[in-house]
């Protein structure tokens, strides 16, 4: 396939997902509803520019326009049920992936400071997860939520997926998952 076929087929692709984004109606998380709206991740030619961009680097900041959500991110450990918070970081699990690098990519926050407003992102909504050399943006495509034993939003996947994750009540009792796919990665820093 030649570059401007690609560029072609890349075109009529955004072309027909703007579309479906601007029709599709905004939803907000409910601790009653599993909303799952398909992205898939464009083929799109990469920049001079973001062909710098360092795969598998620890994220070290986090951009949620929508929700005012501009913090740093730090390392953490989660162990059977002992998490590694921080009060001004957002927290990312060492035994994920790295944006970048595929799989799912893991990041936590307490509900009472930086994720306060999680549930108030929409399907579609931009996140940018930056690294020393680069950031990578990915859109909101499903949440959902699910109780402290459901283990399976740590779990290793085949395609590259960000999980932001969140306690949903005042007893800790539910947690709220956000996921968001690969949108496309540039070489400017946050």
């Amino acid at each position: 396939m030649t570059r401007i076929e690609k560029f072609t087929i890349s075109s009529i692709s955004m072309v027909f997902l703007g579309a479906a984004l601007l029709t599709a109606p905004r939803q907000t998380a409910s601790p009653e509803d599993v909303v799952s709206f398909p992205l898939y991740p464009l083929e799109v030619e990469a920049s001079e520019t973001a062909e710098k961009v360092v795969r598998g680097e620890t994220p070290t900041k986090l951009r949620i326009s929508s929700i005012a959500v501009d913090a740093a991110v730090r390392e953490a450990n989660v162990e059977r049920n002992d998490w590694g918070f921080f009060e001004d970081a957002v927290s990312f699990w060492n035994g994920s992936a790295r944006p970048g690098e595929g799989g799912n990519v893991v990041l936590y926050a307490h509900r009472k400071s930086l994720f306060g407003l999680l549930s108030q992102v929409k399907i579609g909504d931009s996140v940018i997860v930056g690294t020393q050399n680069g950031s990578f943006r990915y859109t909101i495509s499903s949440f959902r939520v699910v109780s402290p034993e459901q283990l399976e939003v740590f779990a290793p996947t085949d395609e590259e997926q960000l999980t932001l994750l969140t306690c949903t009540n005042p007893d800790d009792a539910d947690r709220l998952v956000v996921i968001a796919r690969p949108s496309f990665s540039f070489g400017e820093l946050l």
